[in-house]
């Protein structure tokens, strides 16, 4: 449905950048989570997760890994509120391989769909030969990472802490906000598709 107010550089935030992934987590997520927190960490930014407590997450903040822990909102809308005035850019992350996570494969993240209405760089670490890493590398979405780039995922980071580095990297999302994931080309093609049948 878009979103009406998409989020402004904000300078307070640019000294220590905070970079969110919201959503549930799974148990095969979490290695590859670890490593991304402690490579922003080491660029003086932050991974915030939005999600549920739970004992996983607690052993995640036991093992030394630098996080915040932000609670889900009450509704999707207050939470994208939150995302648009709280933090510098956007997290979808996955496993190291497809084998940890079979069913990204064929299953294209719609949360990337909705976070590019928002206004904020986004970033995607996944494997090139999940669904989203095929899209990214037939889109050449600059934002795109493998399991195995975190120095080129902590350059995208360190870009957070420049008004021109964030505005640059937001508006490769933009770009597709206003495109393939506008609302209302999705919902043409998709009328146009149950037209044809």
């Amino acid at each position: 449905e878009g979103f009406a107010h998409p989020a402004k550089w904000n300078p307070a935030q640019a000294e220590f950048p905070r970079v969110c992934y919201a959503g549930h987590l799974w148990p095969s997520q979490m290695p590859l989570l670890a490593k991304l927190a402690q490579r922003l960490d080491t660029v003086g930014a932050r991974l915030v997760l939005l999600t549920k407590p739970s004992a996983m997450i607690q052993a995640l903040a036991d093992s030394g890994v630098p996080f915040d822990l932000v609670p889900p909102f009450p509704s999707n809308r207050a939470a994208l509120e939150y995302l648009a005035n709280n933090v510098s850019g956007l997290l979808i992350s996955y496993a190291d391989t497809v084998a940890e996570m079979p069913w990204i494969q064929t299953s294209f993240p719609s949360k990337l769909t909705e976070y590019a209405h928002l206004g904020l760089p986004c970033a995607v670490v996944a494997p090139e030969d999940s669904a989203v890493g095929r899209w990214a590398v037939r889109h050449d979405f600059s934002g795109f990472f493998r399991p195995d780039q975190l120095e080129a995922f902590a350059a995208w980071a360190r870009d957070l802490r420049t008004e021109d580095g964030w505005q640059a990297r937001r508006e490769i999302v933009r770009h597709f906000a206003d495109d393939a994931f506008s609302p209302e080309k999705i919902q043409a093609a998709f009328a146009g598709s149950l037209l044809r049948q």
